[in-house]
C-alpha cells in the first residue's frame, strides 16, 4: 500500500517516487542546503520566541548559529544557490488600555471575530460591554456607508440626466452624429445610470458611443426629457422676479407650536419623475445659494 510491489514500476511505487534521490535533490535546490524551510518557525501554534524573549530561545540560537556555519562552508567551496533567510524575531502585540480605543480599534477592522478581538482586547467575552458595543457602532457604520453611497448615486443619476436633457435641447431634429463628443458622453452616462448598469466609460470614442445610442431601444431621446432649465438653477433663481410685500394687518396671537414632523434621511429619487426631480434638484440649489449668501 505504501510503496506497491516488489515488480512495480518506480512510477507506481508511491513511496519511492516521491522520496527518491532526484525528488529530494530537486526539493534541495529549491530549499537551499538545508531541506527545511522554517515555515514551522512562522505557524500561529508555535508559541517558541526567537531573540532571548522565550523558552526555547537558546535552542533556536543553537540551530541557527548551526546553519549558519554550514552555509558558510558550503559558499567557500563555490557553492551560490539561495539559503534560508534568519529566524523571525516575535514582536508583542500593543494593545489599547481604555475601553474606548479598543472599541474604536474593532470599528475600524469592520469585523467582531475572535482573530481580531484576541489582537484588541486579548482574552475577553464575545457578550462583554466592548464586544456588543463595537458591534451596534460597526453596523451603524456600515448603515450610514450604504445611506451615503444611496445618497451619492441618486445625485449623480440627477446630475447625469440633467445633461442628458440639455444635451437632447441642443441636438434638436438632427443626428447624433452631429452631437459634440461632450454631449454624446454626458448621454452614454445617462443612459447607464438609468438602468443601473456599468462600464459607460469604456465608450471613448466618438464612434462607439454613437454606434451604443443607436442600438438603444427605446432610443435615447425618450428617456432624457427636454424640459430641461435653459440656465443653471443658480442663476435662475438668482433672476427669479421679488415678491411683493405681505399687506400690515394685526398678527394673529401666538400659537403653541406645531410638533415638529420627522422627515426622512434619503430622498428616494428613484420613485420620482424626471420632472420632480430636477424640481428638487433646482430648490436645493436656490436654498444653498441663498445659504452662501
Amino acid at each position: 500500500m505504501i510503496n506497491g510491489k516488489d515488480d512495480d514500476p518506480p512510477e507506481k511505487k508511491p513511496f519511492l517516487f516521491s522520496f527518491g534521490k532526484a525528488k529530494v535533490l530537486a526539493a534541495w535546490l529549491k530549499t537551499g542546503a538545508v531541506p527545511l524551510t522554517r515555515a514551522c518557525l512562522v505557524h500561529k501554534k508555535v508559541r517558541s520566541v526567537a531573540g532571548g524573549a522565550g523558552p526555547d530561545a537558546d535552542k533556536f540560537a543553537a540551530v541557527g548559529a548551526l546553519h549558519k556555519k554550514n552555509t558558510n562552508a558550503l559558499k567557500a567551496t563555490g557553492y551560490k544557490n539561495t539559503f534560508a533567510g534568519a529566524v523571525p524575531a516575535h514582536t508583542h502585540i500593543a494593545r489599547p488600555s481604555s475601553e474606548e480605543d479598543q472599541i474604536a480599534a474593532l470599528v475600524k477592522l469592520g469585523t467582531i471575530n475572535s482573530k481580531n478581538l484576541w489582537v484588541v482586547c486579548g482574552a475577553t467575552a464575545f457578550n462583554s460591554r466592548v464586544v456588543m458595543a463595537a458591534q451596534t457602532a460597526v453596523l451603524a457604520k456600515a448603515e450610514n456607508a450604504a445611506t451615503e453611497a444611496l445618497s451619492a448615486a441618486a445625485l449623480e443619476l440627477i446630475q447625469a440626466e440633467v445633461a442628458a436633457a440639455a444635451a437632447k435641447e441642443r441636438r434638436g431634429d438632427k443626428s447624433d452624429d452631429t452631437m459634440s463628443g461632450d454631449d454624446l458622453e454626458a448621454v452614454v452616462k445617462f443612459v447607464h445610470k438609468k438602468d443601473s448598469i456599468k462600464g459607460w466609460s469604456s465608450y471613448n470614442t466618438k464612434a462607439k458611443r454613437v454606434a451604443f445610442l443607436a442600438s438603444l431601444v427605446p432610443v435615447w431621446t425618450e428617456r432624457a426629457a427636454c424640459d430641461a432649465p435653459a440656465v443653471p438653477p443658480v442663476a435662475a433663481a438668482a433672476a427669479a422676479p421679488a415678491t411683493a410685500p405681505f399687506p400690515a394687518v394685526p398678527l394673529p396671537p401666538p400659537q403653541a407650536p406645531a410638533p415638529l414632523v420627522p422627515q426622512p434621511a434619503v430622498m428616494n429619487f428613484s420613485a420620482m419623475t424626471a420632472a420632480e426631480r430636477r424640481a428638487h434638484m433646482a430648490a436645493l440649489t436656490a436654498a444653498m445659494a441663498a445659504h452662501d449668501e
